[in-house]
């Protein structure tokens, strides 16, 4: 039997349903990201794209009469850029050491 994927009290999401909302999303991504990639190479080519959009908004702010409306902006993707820069850390972190035992059990099976 298929464990239940809400919680019949309260309905919300157990472990079994969050797991299939994963696989799920995975399948089919709302914004079709992907998912044959690692997570971090995926995880860069977004910090990549908020580095430019923070940049192009550091050009609209110093050329135009709208910086003091946009430097907060500039400021909220810099720290957000900032906390995906640790994230990716511990991302490429958990690929090197899945990889590394994926390397060890290949090694062992020849």
């Amino acid at each position: 039997m298929e464990p239940s994927k809400f919680c019949d009290v309260c309905g919300s999401l157990t472990a079994a349903g969050k797991e299939a909302l994963k696989l799920r999303n995975r399948k089919n991504p709302t914004y079709g990201t992907d998912f044959n990639k690692d997570i971090s190479k995926i995880l860069t080519e977004v910090r990549d794209r908020i580095t430019a959009a923070r940049g192009t908004l550091d050009d609209v702010a110093a050329a135009t009469g709208w910086g003091e409306q946009i430097v907060p902006i500039i400021g909220l993707l810099t720290c957000g850029l900032g906390a995906l820069y640790d994230v990716l850390q511990e991302v490429k972190k958990f690929e090197g050491r899945i990889n590394n035992e994926l390397g060890q059990n290949k090694n062992k099976l020849d």
